[in-house]
């Protein structure tokens, strides 16, 4: 099964190369779905996974003991 999936994606892939390739609007859009998908998910990266890092961090400063000086 994980064959043929993979046979149609390849397949859908290359067929959408020729028309974009001769298209420049066809061309545009891709490259503005490109821009969008990529745009998409650096936000979400940032307001998903960046605040979760900071948090860890913070407990992790908590956690330490200080160091006493002698």
């Amino acid at each position: 099964m994980y064959i043929l999936l993979q046979a149609l994606f390849t397949v859908a892939t290359m067929a959408l190369t020729v028309p974009i390739f001769l298209s420049y609007r066809m061309h545009v859009v891709f490259l503005i779905l490109k821009v969008c998908a990529s745009t998409w998910n650096g936000g979400s990266f940032i307001l998903e996974v960046m605040p979760r890092q900071v948090e860890r961090k913070q407990q992790k400063k908590l956690g330490m003991k200080p160091i006493e000086q002698g």
